[in-house]
């Protein structure tokens, strides 16, 4: 079926949705529908955000035949669910991270897609972002030499009565790995390889020890790549962080400044100091219309994944933060 416009559905009016609604402003993207479990909260939305209609349910939205494809920004514990039903239901879909729970649902839900033939896409919007693209061009270059070490902090003082219960919790996927050291994750992924040879992973837990309802407060690790490389990662939801990263190189290295995930300018120095080039680039908005202009861009080429942000990248990410949880201590129902 040809589609002359492609008509994006949103489930979720949560205040990454709001983001991405507000960035979207910057394209000429169809926000065509919204759902959300509170009817209400939806019809605000759209009128809002500029969307043409609400649904009462995401069953009513997945039967309009005039959205083609629906962008999940619910919780962590229901990605899965909602993912399987938009796929079954024909939709293309651009999925908030952390993707699924685990990597059990993430291979589940990518083979599901290649069967029904349809685009999937976890939302990890750095990836897209006009600096992360000039960061590997000078990479590419050889600008710092051989990358060999590459790490990253995310730590935000996200608590529990500051409206960030969800985080602090077994029962909704919770815990500072899933929702900020995704990030670290995948930047250094992104940079070393796809697969560490080794993770070393510490954790800090909330609640008492013997617990049921313990997740991860402070998350570090070092994973080792294949040519002598590393990665560092670290992630706390209780403190601010310096929230910087940095990579290293055999000719020298790359600063990204403080919120590096959102950075529009970073600084390449060599080993004295000198500063060697340096990258400003404003941007409109958070810059979370990049993500959906690549979506649409597979979308209408017949891709059923981003080159830029594979699905490979994706499961690899998962399957790593697997590991790190067991190390640390963190089991969900869905395991």
């Amino acid at each position: 079926m040809t589609i002359s416009k492609l008509n994006w559905g949103f489930l979720g009016t949560g205040w990454i949705a709001d983001f991405c609604a507000r960035d979207l402003d910057f394209t000429n993207i169809s926000k065509y529908g919204v759902t959300a479990r509170d009817f209400n909260k939806a019809e605000e939305f759209a009128k809002s955000h500029g969307f043409k209609k609400s649904y009462v349910d995401f069953e009513a939205m997945l039967t309009d035949p005039e959205i083609h494809a629906v962008y999940i920004a619910t919780l962590n514990q229901v990605h899965f669910e909602h993912a399987l039903a938009a796929l079954g239901a024909g939709k293309h879909v651009l999925l908030e991270k952390p993707f699924t729970i685990n990597a059990r649902q993430s291979k589940e839900l990518i083979e599901f897609a290649k069967e029904k033939n349809l685009f999937l896409m976890e939302a990890m919007w750095v990836n897209h972002l006009p600096a992360q693209q000039a960061i590997e061009n000078i990479l590419a270059q050889g600008m710092i030499g051989e990358i060999q070490t590459a790490s990253a902090d995310l730590s935000l003082y996200q608590l529990e009565q500051d409206g960030y219960g969800r985080m602090w919790h077994v029962s909704s996927g919770g815990g500072t790995l899933l929702d900020l050291g995704i990030y670290p994750l995948h930047f250094v992924y992104r940079l070393l390889g796809k697969m560490p040879i080794s993770i070393t992973a510490t954790a800090q837990l909330t609640g008492l020890a013997g617990s049921a309802d313990r997740v991860d407060e402070d998350v570090s690790a070092t994973l080792q790549f294949e040519s002598r490389k590393t990665g560092i990662i670290h992630s706390r939801m209780s403190a601010t962080g310096r929230n910087i990263a940095t990579i290293l190189g055999s000719k020298g290295r790359i600063e990204l400044p403080r919120e590096w995930w959102q950075a529009t300018s970073f600084t390449v120095l060599n080993h004295v100091n000198k500063v060697i080039f340096e990258y400003h680039q404003p941007i409109d908005g958070s810059g979370r219309q990049f993500q959906f202009l690549e979506a649409e861009r597979c979308i209408e080429a017949g891709f059923i994944e981003s080159p830029n942000m594979s699905l490979e990248d994706t499961l690899s990410v998962m399957e790593s933060m697997d590991e790190i949880r067991r190390q640390i201590g963190v089991k969900y129902q869905w395991d």
